[in-house]
């Protein structure tokens, strides 16, 4: 799959899981494996609600653990305070 059409299928209805993986795509896409880039884009594949929860840090799927990693949000009470 071209970077093009990854970038249609990154593109979510919920903003946040958008600017997520759009900014993925954008930045550490490029660093996957041919195995893992085939990963991306089955995990592209399961609905936004579990997208958004894994990427959160609820359990997920074994198989992603190579694509979550690159996605798990920090703890605010390590020190990152976002607004």
């Amino acid at each position: 799959m071209t970077q093009a059409a990854l970038g249609w299928r990154c593109r979510r209805g919920l903003l946040e899981l958008d600017l997520a993986l759009t900014g993925f795509l954008k930045d550490g896409y490029a660093r996957l494996s041919p195995s893992e880039s085939a990963l991306f884009e089955e995990f592209l594949a399961e609905n936004d609600a579990d997208l958004w929860a894994w990427m959160q840090g609820a359990p997920a799927p074994a198989r992603y653990a190579p694509i979550l990693k690159s996605f798990t949000l920090s703890d605010p009470e390590q020190g990152d305070h976002r607004s």
